[in-house]
């Protein structure tokens, strides 16, 4: 196996991904009478990912219930121990639906749909049975409401939507490339940057011209303060040509009307890309990913709006403004029309293009907006000591002083924007 992860790492893949299997199968061929080792575990766990990773969907299904089968058997080992000596079977069975969720997934990926809803809703059954349980539950719900909403049944995806969010914020279901992506408010390819107070904007009487500059010149203060350290790029550069290499692998096992598999890969080195400022390269790789997803869901559909909310997202770090607001108002569009003004999706961008406005200074806008994310937010029952109630809480709060400068320099427009719907 060692020799295995060498080649793997080494790029050859399907090289490493043979002496490994041949080393997990060997150390398998026995059953276990006792409690398995976390050692096997780990090497079945990382097995199951090299497949994945290559796309062999049937072989990585294998493998799940290989794990499901150790779980299972060494829950029935300990029930056997006598009652005031046996340990707590929470973990192990946490553990155990954990790999169901995997399975699922699985079966989705490989047209099980029936199949994979009722292992999902079963899961999320039996997880309630247990204690600190919830970051599980949230990635069930999560898993859930990608299956009910890839089928175009936004009814029954909204509420696991809500139970995803309330149950773990930080759960990593949120950078699938086909379920909402929260980009501002908690993207794990970038630390978020929330409102920072801008006194030169406040405090001064000046126009469009030179409010403009002042963004541009406090944007410039804050990459120097983030700027990234030396041995963080190098990681990242090497991240990237990992999965420029295994993206390659895992493009030639698909044929063309299963390359929306691959629309996460895309995403994900897209995110790598931006962090290391290479833009072009990021905006033709989602160029990518929509022409995929465009042609396997048509033009209207939520899958389609998050790809374009990514590349808001790029054109946003490339300061090209007014690009990434017309990809973010794109995206909104769609996402109102498929599942209307007060679902949660629509809140998280109504956050992200706010966050945008407030760098074009279209301050009413911006504030409308981040009051329409409350609202959403309070509407599903987000308390506010959530992550993503607090943070638009704190920018509203900001935003109020701002505001209150704009409101008494700009009389007219505020009547106009009174009158009028946001565009």
């Amino acid at each position: 196996m060692d020799q295995g992860r060498v080649l793997w790492e080494d790029y050859r893949f399907d090289e490493g991904i043979e002496l490994f299997r041949k080393g997990v199968e060997t150390q398998m061929d026995h059953k276990y009478k006792r409690f398995v080792r976390r050692s096997m575990m780990d090497q079945l766990t990382e097995l199951f990912t090299l497949e994945l990773s290559l796309g062999n969907f049937k072989k990585a299904i294998k493998i799940t219930k290989q794990i499901i089968n150790v779980y299972e058997d060494n829950i029935k080992y300990i029930n056997d121990f006598p009652p005031d000596s046996k340990p707590s079977l929470a973990i192990l069975n946490i553990a155990m639906e954990t790999a169901n969720i995997d399975l699922a997934t699985l079966f989705y990926q490989t047209g099980k749909i029936e199949k994979a809803q009722e292992l999902l809703l079963q899961v999320i059954s039996n997880l309630k049975k247990h204690l600190h349980s919830e970051y599980n539950q949230g990635v069930a719900h999560g898993k859930l409401s990608l299956i009910y909403e890839n089928l175009g049944n936004y009814k029954d995806a909204e509420p696991h939507h809500v139970n995803c969010i309330l149950y773990d914020p930080h759960t990593t279901i949120w950078i699938h490339p086909q379920f909402s992506t929260i980009l501002n408010i908690n993207q794990v390819f970038i630390s978020p940057t929330m409102i920072k107070p801008k006194e030169e904007l406040i405090d001064k009487d000046i126009d469009d011209m030179i409010v403009e500059d002042l963004v541009f010149s406090k944007m410039d203060n804050m990459d120097e303060e983030e700027e990234m350290a030396d041995d963080v790029r190098e990681s990242l550069r090497k991240e990237v040509l990992y999965s420029e290499k295994l993206l390659f692998a895992r493009e030639k096992v698909f044929d063309s009307d299963k390359k929306w598999i691959l629309v996460s890969e895309y995403i994900t080195i897209a995110s790598l890309y931006r962090r290391l400022e290479r833009y072009d390269d990021a905006i033709n790789t989602l160029e990518k990913a929509l022409d995929i997803t465009t042609k396997k869901y048509g033009e209207d559909h939520c899958n389609v709006a998050t790809v374009l909310a990514h590349i808001g997202m790029v054109h946003f770090s490339n300061r090209k403004f007014t690009r990434a607001d017309k990809a973010y108002q794109k995206a909104l569009d769609i996402k109102i029309k498929n599942l209307g003004m007060d679902h949660l999706h629509v809140g998280f961008l109504q956050f992200d293009r706010g966050y945008l406005l407030w760098y074009k200074w279209r301050v009413p806008d911006c504030r409308f907006c981040f009051l329409e994310a409350k609202r959403i937010f309070i509407k599903h029952g987000v308390p506010e000591d959530h992550p993503f109630r607090a943070r638009v809480e704190n920018s509203l709060k900001f935003l109020e002083g701002a505001f209150k400068k704009w409101s008494e320099t700009r009389k007219e427009e505020i009547e106009a924007i009174q009158n009028n719907s946001i565009k």
